[in-house]
């Protein structure tokens, strides 16, 4: 379309106005010359001149020209085009491409989803893609409804069940009219290849792998090359299996005195060893030497560690006088003001876990005491129990105090008193004649008392009424017995059946026999540590005799390339 209005020609070109006066303007009072008039009405007219003539030239499409109003009449082939009605079948083909839909529901098993443009029938190859809003059940055959046409199975390519699909996850299915045994199903793609045969105990504790279930966990213990191996997972004979030893402290537990001269304490990682007079601190895993503390008179009868917070309970005067708490840096505490004389067999102070307090028993005179944790006596005095031969006591993480007696004419008991009040309640041990309670000890874990017997095995009891749970017999000449984190218990032995040189036996809580070692001393195995750092299932273990120093062993052996 050609340009109708006329240019307003003007051919005096003039003088181009200065800068400054382009940047600042016409001012009040300016007259302005005639020639920069004439500049800026020539620069318009050459401006639109020059539009005219170019927006003016002739421009063909397709070799069409424009007409006389400028329209050009282009001729297009449509011949290859789709029609509308070509175009609504297309997207309504899902052979061709699949449908895409977000499930609405998920009802007994079945998705129900809406796609658009509604299909009327599941047709072979028919494309489905689903986002799910649902996760369905892990062991039930699932199925989907699309737009009310009815359920259909989703299989795997296998033709097995498909479950345990997650929701928030998107699938991918093709429709098979061969699938579900003919009745038509919906087949998973992309989903990899085959399974094969392997199961939980193929498989390492800690992997997983893909079965047509899904994901399970491994439940095989195996061990490689750098690994360390529980020494009770050998198939080697009970009682020739040497435990590894991994260092030596330097200095020995006095089990001349009392056996209960090696103590562990994991607040510190460091071992407490009681020799004559003096108590020795040592870092256990690296055995460097910490400190030590010596008591006016000797020996010390007592040693006992709360193994949660490094408190020391010990007869700090020596010679069985005044139980005293200490902390890690030996400073004293407090102190009793009883004294207890010593007993060659039994234990006569025992510390409540957890910082709890201490309980004591004098063994001539049938006296029990209880101490809170900062030194007050909660109860105590003359208990009653008539006849007293030996007795060994120990205490629970609630405070409650046992104390086992043998008396003179050897009836065995055991006594419980309770934390708080001191109330006493007492259980009988039939037919032990003339062989005495030397250990007992607290599983925290399963909440049951462990009864060392000298010559006659040992016992679990039940907390609560002292009921018998499990017994065992069988070694001879028991010495001591500490607990593990998991409840397991090791007990020391002297010579005997298989016991040469002093033994070290495991037993799980119920009294199963684990694992069995010959130390190899040449004296029995009396005192005994136990590393209680929480987590470790194979805790490293310490012992030691009259003539053997501390030394830390490990319950596993490793294995070279």
């Amino acid at each position: 379309m050609p340009f109708i209005k006329p240019l307003p020609e003007w051919q005096a070109t003039g003088t181009e106005p200065p800068l400054s006066l382009k940047q600042m303007g016409w001012q009040m009072g300016v007259k302005p010359p005639s020639d920069y008039f004439n500049y800026l009405q020539n620069r318009s007219y050459e401006a639109l001149k020059e539009l005219q003539e170019k927006a003016g030239e002739v421009k063909t499409v397709n070799n069409q020209a424009p007409d006389i109003n400028g329209n050009i009449n282009v001729n297009v082939d449509t011949s290859t085009l789709a029609t509308k009605e070509e175009l609504t079948t297309h997207l309504a083909d899902y052979i061709k491409h699949p449908a895409y839909g977000i499930t609405k529901s998920l009802i007994s098993n079945q998705y129900a989803v809406d796609i658009e443009p509604s299909p009327t029938i599941y047709t072979e190859g028919m494309g489905l893609v689903l986002r799910l809003t649902a996760t369905s059940s892990a062991v039930d055959s699932i199925s989907v409804n699309i737009n009310g046409l009815g359920g259909k199975a989703l299989r795997k390519a296998n033709g097995n069940t498909l479950n345990n699909l997650k929701a928030g996850g998107i699938y991918s299915f093709r429709y098979s009219t061969l699938g579900n045994g003919g009745a038509g199903a919906f087949i998973l793609q992309g989903e990899g290849g085959e399974y094969g045969n392997a199961g939980p105990n193929d498989v390492r504790v800690g992997k997983t792998f893909g079965t047509e279930e899904g994901i399970k966990q491994g439940t095989f213990v195996g061990y490689g090359i750098g690994d360390e191996i529980p020494i009770e997972k050998l198939d080697a004979p009970l009682g020739y299996m040497n435990m590894p030893r991994i260092s030596s402290m330097g200095a020995q537990p006095s089990t001349q005195y009392h056996k209960d001269s090696l103590k562990y304490d994991h607040s510190t990682d460091s071992l407490i060893i009681a020799n004559t007079n003096i108590i020795y601190k040592y870092k256990a895993n690296t055995t460097a030497y910490i400190g030590q503390y010596t008591a006016p008179g000797s020996p010390i009868y007592y040693l006992q560690v709360d193994e949660d917070y490094g408190f020391i309970y010990v007869d700090a005067d020596g010679r069985g006088r005044n139980i005293s708490k200490m902390d890690i840096n030996f400073k004293v505490l407090w102190k009793t003001n009883v004294t207890i004389f010593s007993s060659f067999y039994g234990d006569l102070v025992g510390n409540a876990p957890g910082n709890n307090g201490v309980a004591a028993a004098e063994s001539s005179n049938s006296y029990v005491w209880r101490w809170n944790k900062d030194g007050g006596l909660v109860w105590g005095g003359y208990q009653g129990i008539a006849d007293t031969y030996n007795l060994c006591l120990t205490s629970a993480p609630n405070g409650d105090v046992y104390v086992a007696v043998q008396q003179s004419n050897s009836i065995h008991k055991i006594y419980k008193f309770d934390g708080l009040t001191g109330v006493r309640t007492e259980v009988t041990l039939n037919s032990i004649q003339l062989n005495p309670v030397i250990k007992l000890r607290f599983n925290k874990v399963h909440n049951r008392l462990i009864v060392i017997f000298q010559n006659s095995g040992m016992q679990v009891r039940a907390a609560s009424n002292m009921g018998l749970q499990y017994s065992y017999s069988g070694i001879t000449n028991m010495k001591n017995a500490e607990v593990d984190n998991e409840g397991n218990i090791y007990v020391t032995s002297g010579s005997g059946a298989n016991a040469v040189g002093g033994m070290i036996t495991k037993f799980s809580h119920s009294l199963s026999i684990l694992s069995q070692t010959i130390i190899g001393l040449t004296e029995s195995v009396a005192a005994i540590a136990i590393d209680k750092t929480p987590g470790k299932e194979y805790p490293d273990v310490y012992f030691g005799g009259q003539y053997t120093v501390a030394t830390r062993s490990k319950q596993t052996v490793g294995i070279k390339q």
